[in-house]
């Protein structure tokens, strides 16, 4: 009997210590400026959205269009994150916030260059903190591991065993996560490197290219102007991605869209960051093109 006290006392703490841990982040992280957990918590309305991995991340200076075109916009890329993500963050800000004029997706969110990455889950375990928020985050990572609703259920603190609850303190105080972009120069090293490096090519996510494929149709359905872009490459880096414009055609007939390509719009070496990121000056310019697209 005396044991069983025990054995009660400690499960009040534990299940009890969970709830009132997951509660407080909760509410702190509502107040974040961190870009997903302001996408979850707080009301929005930008006219452009962009979106992609981290040369989606890296190709935009949200501030850049914010000061010198006066209009509001938010770019929701993350490192490595795959198209299924991309889709269900953008329905999701959707559901939320008033329709934006413009989207516009960084396509290489689509190459991959080997099989094992494209079926790795890295990038999406970390969106598992918003699984209480989102159904569709839920929905595709439970279909990617059938034990994570389990443990989630028992130990709803594992929910935040993410990089994204580091990031959203960090943002906590902070009035927004537009500054977080490169802003080095590529060194003469990975210069070398790129000149040197062998010729190699990359895989088409088809999977992926279809889940936007569906998603491009419906924004065209509600009048919203959905656009594929590529963002710059270094220029050695590009000469040697041997397959890039049969990768390209793969994206385009399986997504039924035009690519805006801006692989080779920086030929520079002081644009880029390194050989697969340009820097917050070659954003600018990134900036400054797709804007342009957005108001031909």
């Amino acid at each position: 009997m005396k044991y069983l006290k025990y054995i009660i006392l400690f499960l009040l703490i534990f299940f009890g210590g969970q709830f009132v841990i997951v509660t407080g982040l909760g509410i702190i992280i509502s107040k974040s400026n961190f870009r997903y957990a302001k996408l979850y918590n707080q009301k929005q309305e930008n006219e452009i959205l962009f979106i992609g991995n981290s040369r989606g991340v890296n190709s935009i200076y949200v501030p850049y269009l914010i000061e010198n075109k006066n209009i509001k916009a938010a770019n929701l890329s993350f490192n490595g994150i795959p198209a299924d993500m991309i889709v269900a963050l953008l329905k999701d800000y959707l559901d939320r916030n008033p329709k934006p004029k413009k989207i516009f997706i960084e396509a290489s969110c689509l190459f991959f260059d080997d099989s094992t990455r494209l079926e790795s889950n890295e990038h999406r375990y970390p969106f598992n903190m918003f699984v209480s928020e989102s159904g569709r985050i839920s929905d595709i990572l439970y279909s990617k591991d059938d034990k994570l609703k389990y443990i989630n259920s028992i130990l709803p603190l594992y929910c935040y065993n993410s990089q994204y609850l580091y990031r959203s303190l960090y943002y906590l105080n902070k009035p927004n996560d537009f500054d977080w972009i490169n802003k080095g120069i590529i060194s003469n090293e990975v210069i070398r490197l790129a000149e040197t490096m062998k010729p190699f090519e990359m895989l088409p996510d088809i999977e992926g290219a279809k889940k936007l494929a569906d998603f491009l149709r419906e924004m065209k359905a509600l009048n919203i102007e959905a656009n594929l872009y590529i963002a710059p490459y270094q220029k050695d880096y590009l000469v040697k991605f041997t397959n890039f414009e049969q990768l390209k055609e793969q994206i385009e007939d399986a997504t039924g869209s035009a690519i805006i390509d801006l692989s080779g719009l920086l030929m520079a070496n002081q644009y880029f960051a390194d050989r697969l990121h340009n820097n917050i000056e070659g954003a600018k310019i990134v900036s400054e093109k797709l804007y342009s697209f957005s108001n031909p």
